[in-house]
Order: C-alpha cells, then sequence, then structure tokens
C-alpha cells in the first residue's frame, strides 16, 4: 500500500479465481490501496505462466505490496510470475529491464515490493513474506487391525483422525500384505477408502488383489493403493480446521484371506 497511508486500515485480498489469457493461466493487478494480495487455486500454466501478477503502476517512494500463495498451490506447473507496471519503466531489483520478471515454483511462495523511487526499482523482501509461516499440511499414518475372517462387505483394517491446517485435500497410501489362511483358497480383495466413525462406505474401491498363486495355505501377497480424494470422480474434499476419520478398507471377493495386525498401513497426506 502505498507508504503515505499511515493510520489507514490494511486492506487484505483474497483471490481464488481466475480468467485466463493467451499468455497466463490467470492474470491480476495490484490495486494501489492494497496491502497484500492472498492467492488461493493459482491455475496452471499457459505458455509456462499460472498466474502473471502485475505491480500498480506510478508509484511513490517506499509503496509497499504483498503477495502470498495461501494453499501452497504455488509449482512448477503453477507458476507464479511478477512484473512491473508494463506501462513504465521501473524494474525489479535483479532483473535486467521493466519486461523481466521475478517466478516463483514453490509452495507458499511469496513477496514484499518496496518501491525505492531514486533508483526507479522495486525491492524484493522474501523474508516478509507472511506465507513463511504458513500452517504445515496435515499428515498422519496408523498400522493395521488383525482381520482373519473377511466379509463380502467393506471391513475397515486401519483408521486415522487427522486435522486438515491448509486445503482438505488428501492423499492417501495404503501398503502391506495379506496372507492365505485356506490352501487353495479364492483369497481375492478389493481394498478402498472411506472417511468417518463407523463402517461407512468406501470413497474409492481398487480392482482386486491376490496373494500370489494360492496353492498353500500362508502364501503371502501385497496390497498397495495411493489415492487423492479430491481426484475422485466425486472429489471429496475436507473443511480446514475440522478433524475427519480416514479408513483403509477391504472386501473379501473370495474366502480365506487373513491379515495380521500391523500387517499394513494407512498413511494420509495433505497435498496443494
Amino acid at each position: 500500500m502505498p507508504k503515505n497511508s499511515t493510520g489507514t486500515i490494511a486492506i487484505y485480498t483474497d483471490v481464488a479465481t481466475y480468467t485466463a489469457t493467451s499468455t497466463a493461466g490467470g492474470q491480476h493487478t495490484f490495486s494501489p490501496e492494497d496491502t497484500e494480495v492472498r492467492f488461493r487455486n493459482i491455475p496452471a500454466n499457459v505458455n509456462g505462466v499460472g498466474l502473471l501478477l502485475f505491480l500498480p503502476g506510478e508509484p511513490s517512494d517506499g509503496d509497499e505490496y504483498t503477495f502470498s500463495d495461501r494453499d501452497g498451490s504455488c509449482s512448477p506447473g503453477h507458476v507464479v510470475v511478477v512484473k512491473p507496471d508494463p506501462n513504465g519503466t521501473a524494474t525489479i531489483e535483479g532483473e535486467s529491464g521493466p519486461l523481466d520478471p521475478d517466478e516463483f515454483f514453490a509452495p507458499f511462495a511469496g513477496c514484499t515490493y518496496t518501491f525505492d523511487a531514486p533508483a526507479n526499482v522495486w525491492t524484493a523482501d522474501l523474508s516478509a513474506n507472511p506465507a513463511a509461516a504458513a500452517p504445515t499440511p496435515a499428515r498422519a499414518w496408523a498400522p493395521s487391525v488383525e482381520i482373519q475372517t473377511f466379509t463380502h462387505n467393506p471391513q475397515v483394517v486401519a483408521s486415522v483422525t487427522v486435522t486438515p491446517t491448509v486445503t482438505g485435500k488428501f492423499r492417501c497410501l495404503v501398503l502391506g500384505a495379506m496372507t492365505t489362511s485356506t490352501a487353495g483358497g479364492d483369497n481375492n480383495v478389493t481394498p478402498g477408502i472411506s472417511h468417518g466413525p463407523g463402517n461407512p462406505a468406501p470413497d474409492y474401491e481398487q480392482g482386486s488383489a491376490t496373494p500370489g498363486t494360492l496353492i498353500e495355505k500362508g502364501n503371502v501377497g501385497s496390497l498397495a493403493m495411493v489415492v487423492d480424494l479430491d481426484q475422485l470422480t466425486s472429489p471429496v474434499i475436507f473443511p480446514v480446521g475440522t478433524p475427519v476419520q480416514i479408513n483403509a478398507t477391504v472386501r473379501q471377493t473370495g474366502t480365506g484371506g487373513h491379515i495380521i495386525a500391523n500387517g499394513i498401513a494407512l498413511e494420509v497426506q495433505e497435498v496443494p
């Protein structure tokens, strides 16, 4: 905001929707009154640029503006590019000309720009970025319980309660093993992911898994599955700050499967 705005209320602008252009996935220009613009859902790159952000025109000495990526959506595929006013002559510190940009590729990127009028330069201060203190994405894991008798309905084998802090989007990893408990049985199981207490219906189920040849009792087979819940046909995204229980499930399609205690693990991690 302008340096001579002392005593006025700081203005924070939240932006989460964008209109694509021929040169970027989205574009935004600082208002001269802004203190900070806080971006979410930074769009995918168009011609290598996700969000094109212009600093305000006709700045005065000491004017200061901050941008921050509030949900960690900045990435190499969602790049934030900051440029001076295209109709002015000011440059960004460290760049060779008014058309040269600052580029940001990392989650929770951000920067404060202060105008140095005698030098006609925007100085960049990464340490002043409020997003540097952004909350850490949630992460948790849990081992499985023992299940000796499967049913043809989904059963919860591992669950963990986690509180989303940033996006409410979770990647779920199920990894481990099961064994046969009857010789020559049909031991296929279908792993899945559900959420909520009790034994809710799965949000997703993978194709059947089978432990090896299944000729002799005691054969061991692996279970491995990665699911992004927000990428499902019916996306599942949780409200930030509200605890949620995530479950790994299995459903028997034959007979004789057996999961030992701690035989598989469920890990959930919040993602941009």
